[in-house]
């Protein structure tokens, strides 16, 4: 099990409230077949889409309870699930080279068949992912 890692200190040397949330999202690899590089940058790229269409737009809820906040970033999410495997898609492209496909969402069965050393299935946030490379 991995969590993230990312605290970079606000302009008065604290955290962001972001930066809290997002390094308390634990990602939990499920199976992969891929180097741990291209591992770290798919569930970096994954963190990056979350904080950008789920974390942010809540933030101004934070300061409320904790279960009224979850509330609000699970409708957020499963309002952008395709947005969310887009950004995630687009990225990998850019970065890694073309033909990803990525899933991202709650209850879900997969089977896909993808090129050698080049497939991962986490789990993100209660929400699982799985990113496979197949074609040219």
């Amino acid at each position: 099990m991995s969590a993230a890692t990312v605290n970079a200190p606000t302009a008065d040397g604290g955290t962001s409230e972001v930066e809290k949330r997002v390094a308390s999202i634990i990602r939990e690899v499920q199976y992969a077949d891929l180097p741990d590089d291209q591992q770290k940058i798919i569930m970096d790229i994954a963190s990056s889409a979350y904080e950008k269409f789920v974390l942010l737009p809540t933030q101004s809820t934070w300061r409320k309870e904790p279960g009224a906040r979850k509330e609000l970033e699970r409708e957020v999410e499963r309002s952008c699930l395709r947005e969310i495997a887009q950004h995630i898609k687009a990225t990998l492209d850019e970065k890694l080279g073309a033909s990803w496909h990525v899933v991202f969402g709650r209850s879900f069965a997969s089977f896909v068949t993808h090129e050698r050393m080049s497939m991962i299935h986490f789990s993100f946030e209660g929400a699982d992912v799985v990113v496979w490379k197949h074609g040219a």
